[in-house]
């Protein structure tokens, strides 16, 4: 999806998100991210940030993707080892 978005012009980055019980690394693309973004802090994203995620099939909002991925994969994905991980496509 990173790829796709970069081409049409956007500046999009993929995420992995390490150590979520269950599950092995789950990755998603962002894009609008605030220009102090961190990538393990998503307090920091800002508004505008945007998750897109093929796995999980959805395009929400930064803050309310990561309350929805904590209710599926039960975990505090603020402390799950949020990393870029950009040269993944």
């Amino acid at each position: 999806i990173r790829y796709k978005l970069q081409k049409e012009g956007v500046d999009a980055h993929n995420i992995i998100c390490t150590d979520l019980p269950g599950s092995n690394n789950h990755v998603f693309s962002i894009f609008g991210l605030g220009k102090d973004a961190v990538a393990d802090a998503p307090s920091t994203w800002g508004n505008k940030a945007v998750i897109v995620d093929g796995w999980c099939n959805i395009v929400m909002k930064a803050k309310d993707a990561i309350e929805y991925y904590e209710n599926i994969f039960k975990a505090d994905i603020k402390k799950s080892g949020l990393t870029l991980y950009d040269w993944f496509i």
